[in-house]
């Protein structure tokens, strides 16, 4: 079958931060692309966000591919823009099969599918390979899907929605052929906040994660497991990056790449004994780190170690079920600055319950780190966590429960859990910045 993938644009969510520009290889687009690929459909790809097309250029590049099936991937902000091509798509052709796949449509499958009603045929939810290609597969051999296929779901003609049950997770990772990398625009790619000028991409070592931060959206595509590539896979992929991109940086977006330490260790010695030097962004837990994790980190090429810390204050991580302390944040911090591995910290402004004392003592905290590089998020209680739970529940949504074009960290309270006003959490955010900014005095950290 001949498929086109879009990745939606969103411009109209971000477009008015003033940030440099970062663009994304959308790493779920690209195994669903590989997989199809592997397994003998034809595959096109339309990367509207790296090509910055509109939602209407994007429906008209696929088109011209002549698709059968058009699949597109959306997070909860952007939802908006991928149900808009879809739409378009369907009413230019109505024989070509749709389907959604993403976060959002793991979180609220059912609501999307009602949502789309008339151009939307088919919800991909949880992890996409297989189900997608699962539902491809039906299509090209008995026309639309008319029995239940798991990780997959979709409206009868009665406008009853029929659901398959959870795909069970491909426990071999290295199963998985690389990301598609050469349907996209590599050239594309920049993070000028992380790697300047030069091309980079994202790499995944793992899927999931254990813990249970009530903030994190990761659960619902992934549940509460993690699995994990071995060593040799991942040194393959980072090779064929080099090698055939010319492309040395690279963004590690595990949940915890720090997770097991012999792991990381492994993965570590591997990359600093491959002949050429390459850079890397990745992410930690202040629970998950060590001087000999450090030091492996370090000699592999690791220059920015990222760690979620949230907040300054004890009580307010316990009601996040984080999983750390104060202490323990402190002590992780100093341990990275001190391997020569520079710090970036997430916080979140606004968490559930916290007053305007609490929320200074993060920006204090925040400051006190001497961290490198600073985030600070209003709460963004995305589909699926139990932070929308109890939005939902006490009626704390700024907007109409189907607007999900505010659900953003920046410039935007989309729910107030707080006792401070959304007037007030907006300009504490502001501050937060204007403070650590202050602090740093011109020695060189960034605020993103």
């Amino acid at each position: 079958m001949n498929v086109a993938l879009i990745n939606p644009p969103s411009g109209s969510v971000y477009s008015r931060f003033q940030r440099a520009v970062i663009k994304r290889l959308p790493l779920g687009l690209s195994y669903v692309a590989a997989y199809l690929a592997g397994n003998g459909h034809s595959v096109n790809v339309v990367d509207a966000e790296a090509l910055d097309l509109t939602p209407d250029e994007a429906v008209s590049a696929a088109l011209k591919t002549e698709p059968e099936m058009v699949g597109v991937t959306a997070t909860t902000p952007i939802i908006h823009s991928a149900l808009h091509i879809l739409s378009e798509i369907k009413a230019s052709s109505k024989k070509v099969h749709t389907m959604l796949g993403g976060p959002h449509a793991s979180a609220m499958y059912e609501e999307t599918l009602r949502t789309g009603r008339g151009y939307l045929d088919y919800v991909i939810f949880g992890e996409g390979e297989k189900s997608a290609l699962d539902v491809v597969s039906a299509i090209e051999q008995d026309g639309p899907c008319r029995c239940a296929i798991d990780g997959a779901a979709f409206l009868d003609g009665e406008g009853k929605v029929v659901m398959g049950k959870d795909r069970p997770f491909e426990e071999d990772l290295d199963a998985f052929p690389m990301p598609a990398r050469s349907l996209f625009p590599m050239e594309r790619y920049l993070d000028k906040t992380k790697f300047g000028e030069e091309p980079y991409t994202l790499v995944t070592t793992s899927r999931g994660c254990p813990y249970s931060c009530t903030f994190c959206g990761s659960q619902t595509t992934w549940k509460r497991t993690t699995r994990f590539r071995s060593p040799g896979n991942v040194i393959a992929e980072i090779r064929e990056c080099v090698e055939q991109y010319g492309v040395r940086n690279f963004l590690f977006v595990d949940d915890t790449f720090t997770l097991r330490r012999k792991r990381t260790i492994d993965i570590c010695r591997m990359i600093s004994e491959l002949p050429y030097k390459v850079r890397i962004f990745c992410s930690s837990r202040a629970n998950t780190i060590s001087e000999d994790r450090l030091d492996w980190l370090k000699k592999a090429g690791c220059y920015c170690l990222s760690f979620g810390l949230e907040s300054g204050n004890d009580a307010v991580l316990g009601r996040m079920q984080k999983g750390i302390t104060i202490d323990e944040i402190r002590k992780a911090i100093a341990m990275t600055k001190r391997a020569g591995i520079a710090a970036h910290g997430s916080f979140i402004i606004g968490y559930d319950g916290e007053t305007e004392e609490t929320i200074d003592e993060t920006i204090r905290f925040s400051i006190d780190l001497d961290l490198d590089q600073v985030q600070y998020s209003i709460l963004v209680p995305f589909p699926g966590t139990e932070c929308f739970t109890i939005a939902s529940e006490r009626k704390a949504f700024r907007f109409p429960p189907d607007d999900f074009t505010s659900f953003y960290w920046y410039y935007s309270v989309p729910a107030n859990l707080t006792h401070v006003s959304d007037e007030r959490l907006l300009k504490l955010q502001k501050e937060a910045y204007e403070r650590w900014n202050a602090s740093k005095n011109g020695h060189g950290g960034r605020a993103h």
